[in-house]
């Protein structure tokens, strides 16, 4: 299940009103000082992925899920770019990797609310929602990539971001 809705159509002028009103407020979270703080923060969080490899549609996997051919698309204890972030700083106070990680799978379920799920992972890390839905957009927007390609996409995203490049 993906935590952002591709096809949400607004039903009336104020409703497309205020998606326009959320994408400002994403530009101004993104190119913000503390967007940019945190970003520098996911940077260092995705540099030091012990696999570099994200999966979209969860902070962390708890389970495998198997491929076509056998192979596991999402390994135990694979994780988004917010997963990512999560992850560094918990084990950055001492605590286990994967007890961190095990937290983090059964605090987000992929199954609620994407939108609800999006707020919830901004409240953990103490980040604006906006900040954390481009995030989240970023991270899940590619059905298509690999985990390791989603990987590269969102390092690179993120390297762009620090660097003022537009557009979210």
């Amino acid at each position: 299940m993906s935590r952002i809705n591709e096809d949400w159509e607004p039903d009336c002028i104020e409703d497309e009103l205020r998606g326009w009103a959320f994408q400002g407020n994403i530009r101004r979270a993104v190119a913000g000082k503390k967007g940019r703080k945190f970003l520098l923060e996911l940077e260092a969080a995705l540099l030091a992925l012990p696999q570099k490899r994200l999966v979209r549609g969860a902070m962390a996997a708890s389970e495998g899920v198997g491929g076509f051919d056998g192979k596991p698309i999402v390994a135990t204890g694979d994780v988004c770019a917010l997963g990512a972030d999560a992850a560094a700083r918990a084990v950055s106070t001492g605590k286990p990797r994967d007890a961190v990680l095990r937290e983090l799978a059964e605090k987000f379920d992929p199954e609620e609310d994407g939108w609800a799920l999006t707020q919830e992972a901004a409240h953990h890390l103490n980040i604006c929602h906006p900040l954390a839905y481009a995030v989240v957009w970023q991270n899940d927007l590619s059905y298509h990539l690999t985990p390791e390609e989603r990987y590269e996409k969102m390092l690179a995203w993120v390297r762009a971001k620090l660097k003022g490049e537009p557009e979210y």
